[in-house]
């Protein structure tokens, strides 16, 4: 995978436990409010990047582009994803450090499988 050609995720594929069910984790809203329900990769890529890590020395250029990259990871309407190689490596460094085994493994994988779409069809008429 190279920076000038993107690759496609889907953002919406669950994370899982070692049990095979849905990774059910608690999710605060701006009131304070606190509801629970199934991770997401995009869940999971957004926290990775937003996340501090107490005691890492950020530079102000890269919180500027992981904030700008989970803003555009969390406000995308669709679930097909471009994400160039320096956004995927940006994730899975955030994700080893904000993350568990489970979720990490899971994150990691799941940026490694693109998705493939199929040509479309051209008819001549």
């Amino acid at each position: 995978m190279t920076d000038s050609v993107p690759a496609k995720f889907d953002l919406s594929r669950l994370i899982m436990t070692i049990e095979g069910k849905p990774f059910e984790m608690d999710f605060v809203h701006g009131n304070g409010e606190a509801d629970k329900r199934s991770l997401t990769l995009r869940d999971a890529c957004v926290r990775a990047v937003i996340t501090d890590i107490p005691g890492a020395k950020v530079s102000e250029m890269d919180k500027l582009e992981r904030y700008m990259l989970a803003m555009r990871l969390k406000n995308e309407e669709d679930e097909i994803v471009s994400l160039d190689s320096k956004e995927i490596e940006v994730i899975k460094a955030g994700a080893n450090d904000v993350f568990g085994v489970m979720i990490f493994g899971q994150v990691h994988k799941m940026l490694g499988e693109v998705v493939v779409e199929e040509p479309e069809m051209v008819t001549k008429g």
